[in-house]
């Protein structure tokens, strides 16, 4: 995210933004300040296992820091999440509620206040060159505010956003604080992008009927939803999940964000290709089901379409 940019051809992009030379300037001075000020502090250690276990902390801006521990006996845990059945959690072996107490643990000794337990799953990784096929439990937590808690989103490739460069305006992503725990213990721990909240607006706000909700999401999905790819004959969105939670949205004219309450619509997408275009079933369909992508997120309040990428 902090890469060296051409300053000249980033002052030319500004200026064609309506920025005055002064803001520009600005910008830019701020951004070499804050890439002065980096802090990253990386660390192994070989805690008995095949692979040596590590830590990151880093702080890279007010939005930007975290720390993410791993000690894996596999080679990588994967990052899709899948939800446990009867097969799945017979190959872990430490039972649901004990590995969710080393969880919650943790996260009381390092004193992270005001998260609870969103979702439970698992991932899986390969162990050493044998490559046989390593489980864990993941826990999901999510922050809660007046008891209400953000809804998680996973997909919003803000970091990697071209035009969402510090230089031009940097983003703040979700916060994640995700879990993994096998009988060794705590084997993953991510804690990216925190939030703090400094004051409640409204305590009670007015929100829409889920009636009026639906329709909008009816009217917008397909336009949200177009594709350009000629192989593609058709597309089926099966929607499984609906919540109301927070959301964190930029706040107009300002750096600031703020929490408003959102509905998401959350689900699978299946595909139908032209012959032999695509890697696909015997149907010519293939099926995109990863847990924690929205389709839609829809202002509670008002019924306006939030882009989560752009955070607004």
């Amino acid at each position: 995210m902090h890469n060296d940019y051409d300053v000249e051809s980033v002052k030319d992009d500004l200026k064609e933004m309506g920025f005055s030379d002064t803001e520009i300037n600005k910008r830019i001075e701020e951004y070499k300040h804050n890439i002065s000020r980096n802090q990253q502090i990386l660390g192994q250690a070989d805690l008995g296992k095949d692979f040596m276990a590590k830590i990151n902390i880093y702080k890279y801006s007010e939005k930007n820091q975290g720390v993410e521990f791993n000690n894996s006996n596999g080679i990588a845990l994967g990052n899709y999440f899948y939800i446990p059945d009867e097969k799945t959690e017979n190959k872990i072996n430490i039972s649901f509620e004990n590995a969710l107490k080393m969880a919650r643990a943790v996260i009381d000794n390092i004193g992270i206040s005001d998260m609870d337990l969103y979702q439970k799953g698992y991932v899986t990784g390969y162990q050493g060159e044998n490559k046989n096929l390593y489980y864990a439990y993941r826990f999901i937590f999510t922050r809660k505010i007046n008891q209400v808690p953000v809804t998680y989103v996973k997909d919003t490739d803000l970091l990697n956003t071209v035009s969402n460069t510090p230089l031009y305006n940097e983003p703040w992503p979700d916060e994640e604080l995700i879990i993994s725990v096998d009988d060794t213990g705590i084997v993953d721990f991510q804690w990216k992008y925190p939030v703090q909240i400094k004051n409640i607006l409204n305590n009670n706000a007015d929100i829409m009927s889920f009636d009026v909700i639906r329709q909008i999401f009816k009217d917008q999905l397909i336009r949200q939803n177009v594709w350009e790819d000629h192989s593609i004959l058709s597309e089926a969105i099966t929607i499984n999940r609906i919540e109301l939670g927070l959301v964190k949205v930029s706040k107009k004219d300002s750096d600031g964000y703020m929490f408003i309450p959102a509905w998401d619509f959350f689900g699978a997408r299946t595909i139908k290709y032209a012959a032999e275009t695509a890697n696909a079933d015997e149907n010519n369909e293939i099926t995109f089901d990863y847990y924690g992508t929205s389709f839609l997120t829809i202002n509670a309040i008002d019924g306006s379409i939030i882009n989560r990428n752009l955070g607004y």
